[in-house]
Parts: C-alpha cells; sequence; structure tokens
C-alpha cells in the first residue's frame, strides 16, 4: 500500500539563466538556521558536497522530496524523528531502495527547504519548474573548465560551499572574500571525490595483486621427507621457501619447533635440520639419512650448503657422527657420504 503519491517527473531543475533579486542578509539568517537544522539529522554540507547526483538524478531527487512534503503526517514524522524512512518511500515511490539509502542525505536537504515558508528566500534562489514546462528544452553544458554560480552557505580560507540554481552543493575556489548569503562565481574544487573511481579501481587492483601474490607465495610446490629416528616433513614454494613443516613424532616436532623454518630458503633449513638431527641424536643406528622429494624437481643448488656442511664432516677424521644423506629428487637419486 503507498504512503504517499509520487509523480517521477512532475518537477525539474531548470538550467535556463534566471534573474533574481537577493537579500544577502536576510540569506544568511536562513543559511545559518539551515545549516542547524542539517546537523539535527546528522548532515553536514562536506556530506552534501562529497556525493554529487547527477541532472537526472537530481531531478528524481526534487520529486521524492515534492511528495513527502505534500504528505503532511509523514513530513512530520521525519522532522520529529529525525530519520528518513527508506523502506517506505521505497514502497510509495517504486524506485530502487539502494537509490533512496544512497541519496537520503540529499532527498533530507531538500525537504528541509520545502516543507517551511522559513526558507523562502533560499528555496527562491532555486530555480524550479514544471517539467512539462521545459520538455523540450535542451540546454548543453561545457564541462570543461565549467563555473559554477551559487549562494555562499559557507566560506573557508580557500573555498566555499555554494547552493546553485540548480540544487546542486558544490565547493568553488575561492579567495575568501565573499560573505555568507552571497552569489559567488568559480571553479569547483577538485577533491577526493574526482578520484573516487580511480582510487577505488586501484585499491582494487592491489588487492588483487596482493591475493594473488600471496596465493602463489603459499601454493606448495615440493614436498620433502627427511627421515632419521624421527620423520619430518616440509613443503617449499615456488621459491625454495618454507611454507609448512610437520612430524609424527614429538621428538621432531620439538626440533621444528626451534628452527621455526617457516619462509626461510630451503638450502639453509636443510643445513639446520641435519645439524640439529645430530645435536638431538636423530640420526638412525645405520647411519643413514634418507631425503625424499616429491613433487616438482628441486634444483641442485639448493643443495650446496648441505653439501658443503658434509664435505665439513668427511674432513673431519675425529667426528664420531658420521652418516650417510640419499636424496631422491622427484626419481633423481643423489648420495653423499662421509668416512
Amino acid at each position: 500500500m503507498r504512503q504517499f503519491d509520487f509523480e517521477k517527473n512532475k518537477y525539474k531543475f531548470s538550467a535556463k539563466n534566471k534573474q533574481k533579486d537577493l537579500d544577502s542578509k536576510a540569506l544568511s539568517k536562513e543559511i545559518m538556521f539551515y545549516i542547524k537544522q542539517l546537523k539535527l539529522f546528522k548532515i553536514s554540507l562536506k556530506d552534501l558536497v562529497s556525493k554529487s547526483p547527477n541532472d537526472f538524478e537530481r531531478d528524481l531527487i526534487l520529486n521524492i522530496a515534492y511528495s513527502i512534503v505534500e504528505d503532511h503526517n509523514l513530513t512530520k514524522k521525519i522532522i520529529i524523528k529525525k530519520v528518513l524512512p527508506c523502506k517506505i518511500i521505497q514502497k510509495s515511490s517504486e524506485l530502487k531502495f539502494s537509490f533512496i539509502e544512497k541519496w537520503q542525505q540529499y532527498i533530507i536537504a531538500y525537504v528541509l527547504l520545502l516543507y517551511t515558508e522559513r526558507y523562502s528566500n533560499l528555496l527562491n534562489y532555486l530555480n524550479i519548474v514544471l517539467s512539462k514546462v521545459e520538455k523540450f528544452s535542451l540546454i548543453k553544458e561545457n564541462y570543461k573548465d565549467k563555473l559554477y554560480k551559487g549562494i555562499v552557505l559557507s566560506n573557508l580560507k580557500n573555498n566555499a560551499v555554494i547552493l546553485t540554481s540548480k540544487g546542486e552543493f558544490v565547493r568553488i575556489n575561492n579567495n575568501g572574500e565573499n560573505k555568507i548569503g552571497e552569489e559567488l562565481t568559480g571553479k569547483e574544487k577538485i577533491g577526493f571525490r574526482h578520484y573516487r573511481k580511480v582510487v577505488t579501481i586501484s585499491i582494487l587492483a592491489i588487492v588483487i595483486i596482493i591475493t594473488t601474490a600471496f596465493s602463489v607465495y603459499n601454493e606448495r610446490t615440493s614436498s620433502i621427507i627427511i627421515q632419521g629416528t624421527s620423520q619430518l616433513k616440509i613443503e617449499t614454494n615456488i621459491f625454495n621457501k618454507i611454507v609448512y613443516s610437520y612430524s609424527p613424532t614429538e621428538k621432531g616436532d620439538i626440533l621444528l619447533k626451534n628452527l621455526q623454518l617457516k619462509n626461510k630458503p630451503l638450502e639453509d633449513s636443510l643445513v639446520y635440520i641435519l645439524k640439529d638431527m645430530q645435536v638431538n641424536n636423530m640420526i638412525p643406528t645405520n647411519k643413514k639419512v634418507e631425503i625424499i622429494i616429491t613433487g616438482k624437481e628441486i634444483k641442485s643448488n639448493q643443495f650446496t650448503k648441505a653439501i658443503q656442511y658434509m664435505d665439513k664432516i668427511m674432513s673431519d677424521d675425529n667426528y664420531e657422527n658420521n652418516f650417510k644423506i640419499s636424496i631422491n629428487n622427484s626419481g633423481y637419486e643423489k648420495k653423499m657420504n662421509n668416512k
């Protein structure tokens, strides 16, 4: 059931120039009260400037606002509760809920101007006409170096927020000399809103790159079983970094936890493991340690440091912990023996 009657195309903002007599003092008072009333709805000029509906959207918002103020009960409810009932408006207007929700601050801003005569000067500045009057009117605007003209709502040192006759809230460049309530013309100040799409796309691209890189980095390409008195299992990624380690035995689990191998290079990790296996008496009685690699074959240069370590053991005739290493590298076997 409809809450109010909604005419989608009844009113529109006219782009035609219209000469108006301005009472800047009266406008200044109205603007001060208007900004205070917006704050009661938790709306700031910054909020209105940060989102800029196009001409079609702005006309649609205007007609929503007019339909609301024509329903006195609904208007009263909004003014008292300080909240726009988006669901009720969506059902009555049959517009998308996402549209109502997105532009609810603009809708409230227009409703506040329309529902009372308190803002008669501000409302008179807006160039609102019946759509049928300008049904065939088409004014093309050159958006390159476009100049905006409107009533100053807020004035800072280098910029000002204006309300144009087309119902736009725009921040323009300004030298700070104009007062609130006066008419001002200038170019729009470039802010984050103008780069939002570029920034959003860039952030999305970065997220995709990081996610892909993370996925690639953590993808396990080779699995390595080191068989001593305890079985040790480590897995490496495409960069030959350790991404996973595990041992089914308590002693092996303690060894791996103490070494903290995650993200360390495979060539260094093999040496750390062999040293700790000797220190913790994890060399089998047959003096043979088997290293079995499945998955992607590991390049021989990853065993260089392990070979150098074994050569050091071999050069020490008094070294009691003599043992052999057998490496099966995805089907290719290599043995490293000492005396």
